[in-house]
């Protein structure tokens, strides 16, 4: 269950953290806004909290018991943002009033287009049980709030400020927890830069990504590749269970890229949990070209629901292929690799992407298959380029879902 901050948040909020909402867009009557938000507090009446928000909201939760002891009711608002949402808690009281106590918003927003933006070496100068004022100063403005909660007490508060990075693709969230004597510290900090692999002279090549596994420290990575890569994301919180850093490589293609994945061990040591490899680089030129004939026997097999194996379409389409991508985790459930087949024309591939099925690397499905020639009424004399067969998506990460302990 998720939450966040309290009439001492309204504080917080005070200090320019109210949610941003287009300057000369009208605000709904039904959609909660961060002022509204700051006026229920706990013990307020259903009533109260729904008239404040000027709409009943939905019931999401209910919990309904002998008595009312154990009564329970979640509603939901929404906010002005189309992905934002307010969830408030109630319980109820011997009388049968229901009363507010707990509350929660997320309200679909990201961290405003500030001139002063959020740097790697500011980021790396916050650490946990920093001050939010000592954060708002390293980062140089006060960020914008994208998530809030409050509970009684001040074990459950939180707040999540967000700052933007150089890249508008980019952010950093901080989550904040109070204290007992009520301050804000950093709990948690996440960044995604939003940023391609520096272009270093020394590019990462097909063998050094053969001789990365998972499980190789970050020490034997680097070494492999030869720089030290671009960090692109990096999650760190209490403890090491969920640190996480994406460090970014640069291959011969200028559009081609190696992300590798680290995790941290217990005893704080980075090891490989994931690696992904994008060429971006033609299907080599063979003396064997694929055929529309091959490329046909191919996708009726797919068609007929009938799985495409990697010796398979080797055998059939004359050689090896040139592998494109290749996505590799603990396991190999997601574990992915597409390889392309040259048909004599440039841009003009047989394109087929596997995953493992049986300990074999398998194409499933037609949407596993692309090829440069189109349905035969529509065929030009030449094969078309080829529009691909989905490769590895490594884009950028969702922000944070937040996890608040609740009362419920």
């Amino acid at each position: 269950m998720k939450r966040i901050l309290s009439t001492a948040v309204a504080a917080v909020i005070a200090v320019g953290l109210a949610v941003p909402v287009t300057a000369t867009a009208a605000v709904p009557s039904n959609v909660v806004t961060s002022r509204e938000f700051a006026k229920v507090a706990y013990g307020n009446s259903i009533q109260y909290v729904r008239s404040t928000f000027g709409t009943n909201g939905t019931v999401v939760d209910r919990i309904d018991v002998a008595g009312t002891r154990n009564d329970y009711v979640k509603v939901r608002f929404p906010t002005y943002y189309k992905d934002g949402t307010v969830e408030v808690e109630f319980l109820r009281r011997t009388s049968g009033t229901w009363y507010l106590v707990a509350k929660y918003a997320s309200w679909g927003n990201s961290a405003k287009r500030t001139a002063d933006k959020a740097t790697s070496a500011e980021f790396g100068k916050v650490k946990q049980g920093n001050s939010i004022t000592y954060t708002r100063q390293t980062f140089g403005t006060a960020g914008t709030v994208v998530e809030t909660y409050e509970a009684p007490g001040t074990e459950h508060d939180a707040v999540v400020l967000e700052w933007p990075t150089e890249s508008t693709d980019g952010w950093v969230q901080v989550y904040f927890v109070k204290n007992s004597s009520g301050t804000w510290k950093v709990d948690t900090r996440v960044a995604f830069w939003g940023e391609d692999a520096k272009r270093t002279a020394d590019k990462a090549t097909r063998a050094e990504f053969d001789r990365v596994a998972i499980g190789n420290s970050i020490d034997h990575v680097r070494r492999t590749f030869g720089t030290a890569g671009t960090i692109a994301y990096y999650f760190d919180a209490p403890g090491s269970s969920s640190d996480l850093v994406w460090l970014l490589w640069p291959t011969p293609s200028p559009d081609g890229f190696l992300n590798v994945d680290f995790a941290k061990t217990s005893a704080g040591t980075w090891k490989t949990v994931g690696r992904w490899a994008a060429w971006e680089e033609p299907a080599v030129a063979t003396d064997d070209v694929a055929t529309e004939a091959e490329f046909t026997q191919l996708r009726d097999r797919l068609a007929n629901g009938q799985p495409v194996t990697l010796a398979m379409a080797r055998s059939v389409l004359g050689s090896a292929g040139t592998i494109g991508y290749r996505a590799d985790e603990a396991g190999t459930d997601l574990d992915q690799l597409g390889v392309a087949w040259y048909t004599g024309t440039e841009g003009a591939e047989v394109q087929l992407s596997f995953v493992v099925s049986g300990g074999t690397w398998t194409a499933l499905t037609t949407d596993h298959i692309a090829g440069p020639w189109t349905a035969r009424a529509l065929r030009s004399a030449a094969p078309e380029a080829t529009t691909g067969a989905g490769p590895v998506d490594r884009d950028a990460p969702e922000r944070p879902t937040w996890e608040h302990h609740g009362l419920r």
